[in-house]
C-alpha cells in the first residue's frame, strides 16, 4: 500500500516537471541554518547528523543551497545534495528524496507545506535538476538538486527529515534568508 502511495504522489510531481525545462537561479544566499534533532533519531530507523540523513537503504549529504526564482519570478529555494543508494535495487532520486523530506514555512498565522518550484528555461543547475528523474544504481552516489517555493521570504523554510514517508520527524533543519528579499 505504502509503494501505491509513494508511486501516486510521485506520478503527480513528475506530469508537472515534464513541461519544464530549465530555470534561472539567482545569487548565492547568506542563509542562517540552524538544525533541530528530535530524540525519535534513537528509533535506530534513521539519523541526522552533520546534514547527513543516514537510512537503511540510502545517504543524503546536504552540500549546500542557494537563492533562486522561478519561471514567473518568484523566490526559490534551492538545496543541493548527494543521494548513496544502498538498498538491492536501482531507486529513483526524486521518490528517494520525496521519502524523507518535506517543507513547510510557518508565517504566523499559517504554516504551509512548500511545493516543488519550476525553474525557467535556462536553469543554470539543470545537469543537477535532470537527476531527479532518473535511477540511482545500488552502490551509487549521484549529485542533485530539490527546489521549492517559496511564499514568503520575510520567514525561514524548515526542512522537515523523517524517518521514511510515513514515519516520524527526527530533525528540522532552518534556511533563513534574512536581508535576502
Amino acid at each position: 500500500m505504502k509503494k501505491i502511495i509513494v508511486c501516486i504522489l510521485c506520478l503527480g510531481f513528475l506530469f508537472p516537471l515534464t513541461g519544464c525545462s530549465s530555470g534561472e537561479s539567482g545569487s548565492n544566499t547568506s542563509e542562517s541554518e540552524s538544525v533541530t534533532n528530535s530524540s525519535s533519531a534513537q528509533s535506530g530507523k534513521a539519523t541526522f547528523e552533520n546534514d547527513t540523513l543516514t537510512t537503511k537503504d540510502a545517504v543524503f549529504k546536504l552540500t549546500g543551497s542557494e537563492w533562486g526564482t522561478d519561471y514567473d519570478g518568484k523566490p526559490m529555494l534551492l538545496i543541493f545534495f548527494d543521494y548513496t543508494n544502498n538498498s538491492d535495487e536501482a531507486k529513483t532520486i526524486q521518490m528517494a528524496w520525496l521519502n524523507y523530506f518535506n517543507a513547510e514555512q510557518n508565517t504566523g498565522s499559517t504554516t504551509e507545506r512548500l511545493n516543488i518550484a519550476f525553474p525557467d528555461m535556462d536553469f543554470q543547475y539543470s545537469d543537477l535538476r535532470d537527476m531527479l528523474q532518473k535511477d540511482a544504481n545500488p552502490g551509487a552516489t549521484v549529485s542533485a538538486i530539490y527546489y521549492y517555493e517559496v511564499p514568503d521570504t520575510n520567514y525561514p523554510v524548515d526542512l522537515k527529515i523523517s524517518d521514511g514517508m510515513f514515519g516520524k520527524e527526527i530533525a528540522t533543519k532552518t534556511y533563513d534568508f534574512k536581508g535576502e528579499n
